[in-house]
């Protein structure tokens, strides 16, 4: 395998990054169609990952081989939430960006298929939510279910001038539509948008994470364009900053009482007055976040049409305006035993742990668009830079490290550095006991929610006017911190 190729790799973007120049003589002997760059260096992963390093194993069941229309194929990656990622040619993307398109006829992603074993999981393509084909910008993202557990987090902001990655990534995928193989350790370069790498890869690669290394977070992805293997382009130069944004946790929002958010009769039609209900599970109660807007049923957003003390609510089409913003303040973070996570001491590393709820400001947390959990003193929940099981979860300085950023997946999981879980030591639910990351395993010591704040137009607060009768309009109201106007966020 071609090793630590900074000189042989330098290369500079051209126009508007429709082609790569390799400035120096020697060619990757990638640049033609089904080589492997090197020796054949792939190692085709055991079923339990036994034969590759153990800081990989917690990723694999997030690879996943993509078959469009049951041919084609190339290889998947779970980011967490629904969203996979692949390459924009596996779709035949045209060179400008399309967005909410209808999936090719029987296109599927098979997770987990390891040496003769699995899938464990068979999800559909419910929706492409991006993609687009042209030189270097060769990307899709695309919406599946059911959801596969396991997911690999990312650095969206990674790659670029002046913002460089590690010089070793490490690539997992299918080549040939062949169960999993890996590509063993590779170069990166630190440059702009499009690049070249030196992991091995193979038709059917393309789509696969392009992983750094230390960090086991996805960087960029594979693809191949005009001929040429092993290019790849850093995520800062796709759209995942925004569908992200767009692929919040969905579920239900629970007012005081016991009561749940819902658009009356079920409607759909713009200014279909919200109400408080029994839970019901429906669409008419189930909401995602997008940027500052709760969306909820038939693609509509929470939109409160007057910032006066004790007007109403109404769904309405999601336009953006300040109507529609809510922030989500002063949350706790809950665990399934009803207690909180909590932050004892006030300097940077000190450890959480669980404890009853009382309303202090080290229980108080604001979730951010970019997957921050932060504390009202900037401090963010954080992991030590590591995946094994066991690493204590503290409060840190917030700086956006991949170490900082959470995903909210199904079943009230909060998945960390590596795709591991926020887990309560040996499920204890004493005060004190302290948390840490665990390999997932769907146990009540990892279940959460949020439960806190909602406020929209004006600063006023979503309020239930401390009814728990069914067909109570929630109000919007001046903020005082009551109970009543306190929402639990389901997901």
């Amino acid at each position: 395998m071609l090793r630590q190729m900074a000189g042989v790799l330098a290369l500079l973007l051209v126009g508007c990054g429709t082609e790569l120049e390799v400035v120096e003589d020697t060619p990757l002997q990638s640049q033609r169609e089904g080589l492997i760059v090197g020796g054949n260096d792939l190692i085709p992963v055991a079923a339990d990952g036994s034969n590759i390093p153990a800081k990989y194993r917690p990723l694999l069941d997030a690879f996943g081989l993509l078959k469009i229309g049951g041919a084609g194929f190339c290889t998947a990656t779970h980011l967490g939430n629904g969203v996979v990622m692949t390459a924009g040619h596996c779709f035949a993307a045209g060179s400008s960006e399309q967005w909410n398109l209808a999936c090719p006829t029987d296109t599927t992603v098979s997770w987990g298929k390891r040496a003769g074993t699995g899938p464990y999981l068979v999800s559909s393509c419910t929706r492409i939510l991006s993609m687009q084909n042209s030189g270097a910008w060769d990307y899709a993202f695309i919406e599946v279910s059911p959801r596969p557990f396991a997911a690999v987090g990312f650095q969206s902001n990674a790659g670029g001038i002046n913002n460089a990655v590690g010089s070793t990534g490490t690539i997992f995928s299918h080549p040939q539509g062949r169960d999993l193989e890996w590509s063993q350790t590779c170069y990166i370069p630190p440059l702009a948008a499009g690049f070249l790498h030196s992991c091995d890869t193979e038709s059917g690669s393309s789509g696969a994470a392009m992983i750094e290394d230390d960090s086991l977070q996805v960087v960029g992805l594979n693809h191949s364009n005009n001929g040429i293997h092993n290019q790849g382009i850093y995520l800062d130069h796709t759209s995942i900053g925004w569908l992200w944004r767009a692929h919040r946790p969905t579920g239900e929002l629970k007012a005081w009482g016991g009561k749940c958010l819902d658009a009356q009769g079920g409607g759909t039609a713009n200014g279909t007055p919200f109400q408080l209900h029994s839970c019901n599970g429906s669409s008419a109660q189930t909401f995602r976040r997008e940027g500052l807007a709760f969306v909820g049923n038939a693609g509509k957003c929470l939109d409160a049409p007057s910032a006066t003390v004790g007007a109403t609510t109404q769904l309405f089409d999601c336009v953006g305006s300040t109507s529609q913003q809510w922030r989500m303040e002063n949350v706790e973070l809950r665990h399934l035993s009803g207690k909180c996570v909590d932050v004892p001491y006030a300097y940077d590393g000190s450890g959480t742990w669980l404890f009853d709820c009382y309303g202090g400001p080290n229980q108080k947390w604001t979730v951010t668009d970019s997957g921050l959990i932060r504390a009202p003193d900037g401090r963010c929940l954080d992991v030590p830079w590591s995946t094994a099981n066991g690493t204590p979860v503290w409060a840190y300085a917030c700086h956006g490290g991949a170490n900082q950023r959470w995903t909210f997946n199904p079943g009230g999981e909060i998945r960390g550095l590596g795709g591991k879980c926020l887990d309560l030591a040996n499920g204890d639910t004493t005060n004190r006991t302290p948390f840490r990351l665990w390999d997932c395993n769907g146990s009540s010591a990892q279940k959460f929610h949020l439960r806190g704040e909602i406020r929209g137009p004006g600063g006023l607060c979503l309020d239930n006017p401390w009814s728990t009768s069914d067909g109570t309009l929630p109000l919007v109201w001046s903020c005082h911190g009551g109970d009543n106007q306190k929402w639990e966020h389901r997901w």
